[in-house]
């Protein structure tokens, strides 16, 4: 499975470790309860942008959109909710990128059993990569991808990335004009992760597409020292002193984070989801001096809604 897929489902969440209430006095209360009607149906647009700029150099631009169909049914436990792959397109600098995973992503099909109250106990489909890509690939290709794909950790992180989103809101309140402060692992670009505080304020209420949605703004800002010794950590692990010399040094990193949601608290449906990750890196390099990487991660996700489908019965 590609790098950016797996970013794309890990920047869809914001990892929950603690929370403090922020109150109102007298202010509305919402409380966020997940309970989907039955046969629930939308089409979600993922658009992930990373631009990269190093130095003066000409920024480095690859946008990656994605359009998935989700349905979910009841069951006497939960629900099962199913998600197809649509399309999908990857375009660097404006020109169209492939990658071996084009033929295996649009069958890759996914179906999660969720108990009552949203959490997802399994996923089925990753089981399936093997024979998919025994099937699609000839075999020497196939045993390379194979090799380089573990379907149990793919689960592992969609499971993660799932819950702990939904136990962001799952029988909380908070009064409107109100929030609450997170503190999470946020991703540095190494791939690893350092700790961050995200703060959500809930702006207000509004009726979206006939539904009453609560609209929530996040910011994220991470300490600039614990992030730039974790990166240098991270950098020279595992490396000998001679080549952790010739490697750069950050001699300073900063992550800041904004975001917005639109959710339904009547169901935990999302109906417009934007966050922006902008990344500073100053490295000092051996024999250049110093050049500072700039990336801004932007996520956009909205959902279509199969018509009367989308507000709890």
């Amino acid at each position: 499975m590609s790098s950016y897929l797996l970013r794309l489902i890990f920047r869809h969440s914001l990892l929950l470790l603690a929370i403090c209430a922020v109150g109102v006095v007298g202010a509305q209360t919402v409380t966020f309860h997940f309970n989907p009607p039955d046969g629930v149906s939308y089409l979600e647009t993922t658009r992930h942008t990373t631009t990269e700029k190093r130095g003066d150099a000409a920024p480095d631009v690859e946008v990656v959109e994605i359009k998935t169909r989700v349905v979910m049914h009841k069951t006497p436990t939960g629900y099962t909710m199913v998600s197809t792959p649509i399309t999908r397109t990857h375009l660097r600098n404006g020109h169209p990128q492939h990658s071996p995973s084009d033929v295996l992503w649009p069958k890759l099909i996914l179906t999660y059993t969720l108990d009552a109250h949203g959490s997802a106990t399994m996923i089925r489909g990753y089981d399936a990569l093997p024979k998919l890509v025994r099937t699609l690939y000839p075999a020497e290709k196939a045993r390379a991808l194979l090799a380089a794909t573990n379907t149990r950790a793919l689960e592992t992180r969609e499971l993660a990335a799932w819950n702990l989103h939904l136990r962001e809101f799952e029988g909380r309140s908070a009064p409107i004009g109100g929030g609450w402060t997170v503190d999470i692992l946020a991703p540095l670009p190494s791939g690893l992760e350092a700790p961050a505080r995200v703060t959500a304020h809930f702006v207000e209420r509004t009726l979206h597409e006939g539904v009453s949605c609560v609209r929530i703004k996040l910011t994220q800002v991470g300490d600039p020292a614990t992030l730039t010794a974790s990166m240098n950590a991270d950098m020279r692990n595992g490396v000998t002193p001679r080549q952790s010399a010739e490697l750069p040094r950050v001699a300073r990193l900063t992550v800041i984070g904004t975001g917005e949601r639109l959710i339904d608290p009547g169901t935990l449906l999302l109906h417009q989801c934007t966050t922006t990750h902008t990344t500073t890196m100053q490295l000092l390099v051996p024999h250049r001096g110093t050049v500072t990487v700039v990336t801004v991660e932007k996520q956009e996700s909205s959902y279509r809604f199969a018509q009367g489908a989308h507000a709890a019965k």
